[in-house]
């Protein structure tokens, strides 16, 4: 119940991308952003970084509409990353998945229903599993 409900709400990678991708197009585009909007770019992005979930490729379209409601950063200025998108997708999922896998083992913990022995003993196990096989 815990990992199905934080794929659909927890996107912290997705979050993340769009702060900085939203700070790049604004220095790329010559706009100062104080930070108090940058702040309020962040508090706003916490929220639609929701919008997309289990919707491949729908970052793009989220962080336009997300530039176009806060009015601070020309939803024009997209065109600059739609090149580089795709690459840039490949490394906000894989901190999608880290961050809800992580959020998992927090909440079982809390709700004492993991047996700590045998995941230390396992996660122990793979990792001496990938240490073998990349000296």
């Amino acid at each position: 119940l815990v990992l199905p409900a934080g794929y659909a709400f927890n996107h912290d990678g997705t979050c993340l991308y769009f702060a900085s991708v939203s700070v790049f197009l604004a220095q790329a585009v010559g706009i100062d952003l104080s930070l108090g909007q940058q702040l309020g770019l962040l508090a706003v992005m916490l929220f639609t970084s929701k919008g997309g979930a289990g919707v491949a490729g729908s970052a793009i379209v989220v962080l336009a509409s997300t530039l176009a409601s806060t009015g601070t950063i020309p939803v024009a200025s997209i065109g600059l990353i739609l090149g580089v998108h795709r690459l840039l997708s490949s490394a906000f999922v894989p901190v999608n998945v880290l961050g809800n896998a992580l959020a998992t083992i927090v909440i079982a913990r809390m709700e004492r229903a993991v047996d700590m022995p045998t995941l230390e003993s396992e996660l122990r196990r793979e990792a001496a599993a990938v240490s073998a096989h990349h000296p």
